[in-house]
Order: C-alpha cells, then sequence, then structure tokens
C-alpha cells in the first residue's frame, strides 16, 4: 500500500504556490489601471508576499523593519503612509500591533481583484 502523506504534501505545496502566482497576478493587473497605485505600492505588495512566501499563510505578521529594505522603502513615514494606502484602497488588510514582540498583521484580499 502506498503512503498518501507525500501526495498530500505535494497538493498543499501546489495549492499555496497557485496561490502566490494569483495573489501577484491579481495585484499586478488591479493596479495597472488604479491610478492611485504607485511605484512604492507595488515593490511594498511584492515585499509582503515575499513574507507571505516565507509564512505560507494567509495571514502574515510582519515589522516594518524587515519589510522596508526588501521594498526599498528607508523612511517609516513613507513605509507607514503606504501601507496604510494599500490597506485603504483594500489591496490587504492591515492591522498595526504597535509593538516590537508581535509584528503587524496583514492579510491578502483577493475578493477585490
Amino acid at each position: 500500500m502506498r503512503n498518501a502523506e507525500p501526495d498530500m504534501i505535494q497538493r498543499v505545496n501546489n495549492d499555496w504556490k497557485q496561490m502566490y502566482m494569483d495573489l501577484s497576478f491579481s495585484f499586478l493587473m488591479a493596479a495597472k489601471s488604479d491610478p492611485r497605485i504607485g511605484p512604492l505600492h507595488i515593490t511594498l505588495y511584492m515585499a509582503l508576499l515575499a513574507s507571505y512566501r516565507e509564512q505560507r499563510s494567509n495571514r502574515i505578521y510582519i515589522f516594518a523593519a524587515q519589510v522596508m529594505p526588501l521594498a526599498k522603502i528607508a523612511g517609516s513615514t513613507t513605509y507607514h503612509r503606504t501601507i496604510r494606502q494599500l490597506a485603504a484602497y483594500r489591496y490587504i488588510r492591515y492591522i498595526p500591533s504597535y509593538t516590537n514582540v508581535l509584528g503587524s498583521l496583514v492579510e491578502f484580499r483577493l475578493e477585490n481583484f
């Protein structure tokens, strides 16, 4: 009898990879037609997706100090403004933590694309 566990792991990995591709493609297509979205929004969203890839969850916990260098954002004011705009435009759900122990919560929203 064959062990079904490797098949299940492969299926989960494929589902996760498909969701990652769907999120990135859908965001870029939506950003293309949304005049509010600029280069900072795109690079920040892609940096958030990199965190999503590491954590493999639709709900990720992030720290600005980890995401800012990846997004090539030097100023914390710019970072916070941009992530709040992404949330206001409903590309993500963002709940700031205001603590250095627990990262801020980010959820990706596929239903808006």
